[in-house]
């Protein structure tokens, strides 16, 4: 199951961003449903390795905002007299 999804108007200004691309880097001329089916496989191929670098780097900001919370926490400690 792919994880990202794309609306149909999405997928349409992709494909004619390959398009272009295509066609000024390379002299290809792509028509809509080479350029949909080439995108649908960039995507499918770089997807896993893209959500992975997310999810990691939401997990290096949890883990920083998690030390923050410790250290405002620590800061709120109250000295005893015992």
């Amino acid at each position: 199951m792919p994880i990202v999804k794309f609306s149909r108007e999405q997928e349409e200004a992709l494909a004619l961003k390959v398009q272009r691309y295509c066609s000024d880097e390379f002299d290809v001329d792509l028509g809509q449903f080479e350029a949909e089916f080439l995108l649908q496989f960039v995507v499918k191929q770089v997807e896993p390795e893209i959500y992975n670098h997310a999810l990691e780097h939401c997990h290096k900001l949890a883990e920083q905002r998690l030390a923050d919370l410790h250290d405002d926490l620590y800061q709120l400690e109250q000295t005893s007299a015992l």
